[in-house]
């Protein structure tokens, strides 16, 4: 169980371990790097991240619509800090677009969080079935351990070196 939980702790390092726990995350992830570093390429259903990618745009009027999602432009954000970020748009099936109004950025933060969340979940079972097989097996320790009705072979030895001692 120590194991499974160093590696639940670091889950979002090994993508087959987020395969296990969270697919979506990982599809997601992938759609969202492809759709950031290349301004030629949309995603379309046939990709494993389009259909929770979509599931999760905010406001989008007609999902039913929508056979692609592609990107708009790369800008940079000033604020608190600087970001380059990245639009994303959907397009209907004559390709014209749909929806522009949630970016790269915006989507990884919602797919972390409920990776995030997952994780934890998850971490928090398998700590708690740790607890548990280790007070049942120190509960099976304790009962095959426990002194029968005549004492142990252990206290009747110690009965009889004391009873000498005493003769002697």
């Amino acid at each position: 169980m120590t194991i499974a939980g160093w590696f639940l702790d670091r889950a979002m390092q090994f993508d087959w371990l987020m395969l296990l726990v969270y697919p979506e995350y990982v599809h997601t992830r992938d759609a969202l790097d492809v759709l950031a570093t290349n301004n030629r390429v949309a995603i379309n259903e046939k990709h494993p991240g389009f259909s929770s990618l979509l599931d999760a745009w905010p406001n989008l009027k007609d999902r039913a619509a929508v056979v692609k999602i592609g990107r708009t432009y790369a800008y940079l954000n000033f604020g608190a800090e600087v970001r380059y970020e990245v639009g994303l748009v959907t397009f209907d099936r004559e390709g014209h677009e749909l929806q522009k109004d949630w970016t790269v950025g915006a989507a990884r933060k919602i797919f972390f969080a409920r990776a995030d969340t997952r994780v934890l979940r998850v971490g928090g079972f398998v700590f708690f079935t740790g607890i548990v097989v280790s007070v049942l097996a120190a509960a099976a320790e304790f009962r095959a351990e426990k002194p029968t009705s005549g004492g142990s072979g252990h206290d009747a030895m110690a009965n009889s070196k004391s009873s000498r001692r005493r003769r002697g």
